[in-house]
């Protein structure tokens, strides 16, 4: 996010950044360290943990720690995605909803410890003065933010990600964050960005009136990102989509021919560029379990050899004019030989979207070796 950056700049800004459900990627605290930023990366699939620990083993300033986190010290069922082990969609939460019930797989679960927020940064001196705070946890985010005590630890940017089907949840947590002394700036796709009224000496009015500010040139001076993000309404009005998504997209995927072994479970890196005028969400229709993702089929010769391949979810919004590169989920087939593999957009139950705009999919070749 490129407001963070600039919301970062001040000298006194503490470079240090928490990333509770920070997965195998650490895609929020990724740029940070890389700008010498001490992290602190939180995340209870064990699978994560070991990709975060290979990626940053040498680096002394990121301390990786396997757990949960919620509003009290207990052991909670963490439950794993549909789509297995190591996904960005493993939850706590048991909450009931469109969104829960697509993706969380109630018949694998492991329990995990989780400890309130606050008591693991006591334990880790280091981290006290917290610059920026991420919370990812699949509509769990709430019982993590509950788990901080602001007298204590109060940071001066926290990132929440919203999951709008959970309304009683997203509104305590927006009530709590409001009456510990943050405003919100607004959304970035399905986050919202909280900021300290002290250290940025900007109030509830500063956000409320500034369209009539700006046009008077009074507006607060960290007004001005605002455009770069959206609120509730825009974020909202993604769902018009849903009446006739696929066909109004304009997008080109792009993706490298492979090699692999039989039966390898591997992800394959895909580029998905957004041509059309509007963004295209991650999330489905709040009124619709309609989700858009990308898959594939396999063809050996002139024949299809798998038809519907592993739905991958996009994982962030797509903006116009913006491209993403994700890693879709793939299992190779168990024969050596040369395939063809068409990667698509895919709404499930509805139609693919070459399809549904008379056009071709991607296509890369697949060399499956024996050895």
């Amino acid at each position: 996010m490129d407001a963070l950056f600039i919301l970062t700049r001040d000298y006194n800004f503490p470079k240090i950044i928490i990333d509770v459900g920070a997965n195998s990627n650490a895609t929020i605290s990724t740029p940070f360290i890389a700008e010498g930023w001490s992290a602190l990366l939180i995340e209870p699939q064990k699978s994560c943990i070991e990709l975060l620990l290979n990626r940053f083993d040498a680096n002394s300033s990121v301390d990786i720690l396997r757990c949960g986190c919620s509003d009290e010290e207990t052991t909670l069922r963490l439950y794993y995605a549909k789509e297995g082990e190591g996904s960005e969609l493993a939850t706590f939460s048991q909450s009931d909803d469109p969104w829960m019930s697509m993706v969380r797989n109630k018949n694998h679960y492991e329990d995990i410890a989780v400890r309130r927020l606050s008591d693991i940064i006591d334990s880790k001196p280091n981290f006290e003065n917290i610059g920026i705070l991420k919370v990812d946890t699949e509509s769990f985010d709430y019982k993590v933010i509950l788990g901080v005590d602001f007298n204590r630890h109060h940071p001066k940017i926290i990132i929440t990600e919203e999951y709008l089907w959970n309304v009683d949840d997203v509104t305590a947590k927006h009530k709590l964050l409001e009456y510990s002394g943050y405003v919100c700036l607004g959304w970035s796709g399905y986050n919202t960005i909280w900021i300290c009224r002290q250290f940025f000496k900007i109030s509830w009015t500063d956000i409320g009136l500034w369209p009539w500010l700006k046009r008077i040139n009074r507006s607060h001076p960290i007004i001005a990102l605002l455009p770069e993000l959206h609120n509730i309404d825009e974020l909202i009005d993604c769902s018009r989509y849903w009446d006739n998504c696929l066909s109004e997209l304009d997008i080109l995927i792009s993706a490298r021919d492979i090699k692999s072994t039989p039966s390898a479970h591997f992800t394959i890196p895909i580029a998905i560029s957004n041509f059309g005028l509007r963004l295209i969400p991650s999330l489905p229709n709040l009124n619709s379990n309609e989700l858009i993702q990308i898959s594939y089929h396999i063809k050996e010769g002139n024949d299809y050899v798998l038809w519907d391949g592993i739905k991958t979810n996009l994982g962030s919004d797509i903006k116009p004019s913006d491209s993403v590169i994700l890693d879709m989920n793939f299992v190779a087939p168990s024969n050596p030989g040369k395939y063809l593999i068409e990667i698509d957009l895919v709404v499930e139950g509805v139609a693919w979207y070459s399809s549904k705009v008379n056009s071709s999919p991607c296509c890369i070749s697949l060399t499956i070796n024996n050895h």
